[in-house]
């Protein structure tokens, strides 16, 4: 791990390894002030090795992040409590490089996942990520098609995604939902039923490991392993983690 900061000492008279131990126990509401101190400490704040020691030794945190409408203009914030005594603060992060209207959300891991939404009232493939750990934004693996108020949930490791979309042509029909395989890094078509393509989604959720997605009207239950249709709950769309099916 020393070898990763080869010119200078993180800590004077410490190994590197050791300093690390010692900077991975430090609230993380404190690390924008830990990066002023040097270069070095810079680089190592925003780094892997910093998370994987923190993951590590149990010290990592659990942070809520709220995307908020002000003036007509979406800002992120983080809440942080840098003292249980006083109220939580927020705190504001970098905006989103495009800025769209209508996406969908998603949590996967550390990383929190936009899909798609409208931009110039076109709506957008775009997958933009914001990982958690170091605040910043990158651009992710587009979806096959362009959505805009989508629902979306992540059961067994996979991000889902449907709806959002006019089924006007051959393309839009076929991809009405997919899934996200972060290992692979590949969006794949879901089969659905012809007779929910003309849904809009309103809300969705993940409860018990099954994602619930409010249609505007009736609604089926699916199953990546089946095409077998099955009537579910009016308006409720449900995708099971064992092997979903409509």
């Amino acid at each position: 791990m020393s070898d990763l900061f080869p010119q200078s000492q993180l800590i004077p008279n410490l190994p590197n390894d050791i300093s690390i131990q010692c900077l991975a126990r430090v609230p993380r509401s404190h690390h924008p002030i830990l990066s002023l101190v040097s270069k070095s400490w810079h680089s190592t704040v925003t780094s892997t090795v910093l998370y994987t020691t923190r993951s590590r030794i149990h010290t990592t945190e659990t942070f809520l992040y709220l995307n908020l409408r002000i003036n007509s203009t979406f800002h992120w914030y983080t809440l942080i409590s840098r003292n249980p005594q006083k109220p939580t603060k927020l705190f504001q992060l970098s905006s989103m490089p495009t800025r769209t209207i209508g996406p969908a959300f998603a949590v996967l891991g550390s990383k929190i996942y936009v899909l798609g939404g409208s931009i110039g009232d076109i709506p957008s493939n775009n997958v933009w990520v914001f990982d958690c750990r170091f605040n910043c934004w990158e651009m992710g693996p587009r979806m096959r098609i362009g959505r805009e108020f989508a629902a979306a949930g992540v059961v067994g490791g996979k991000i889902y995604v449907m709806g959002g979309c006019v089924v006007d042509n051959w393309a839009r029909s076929m991809n009405w939902a997919e899934v996200f395989d972060p290992v692979t890094g590949l969006w794949t078509a879901l089969p659905s039923p012809i007779e929910v393509r003309d849904k809009w989604m309103h809300a969705s959720a993940v409860v018990g490991g099954k994602m619930y997605a409010m249609a505007d009207r009736g609604g089926e239950l699916y199953d990546a392993g089946s095409v077998r249709g099955g009537a579910c709950r009016k308006g409720l769309i449900l995708v099971g983690g064992a092997g979903p099916r409509w």
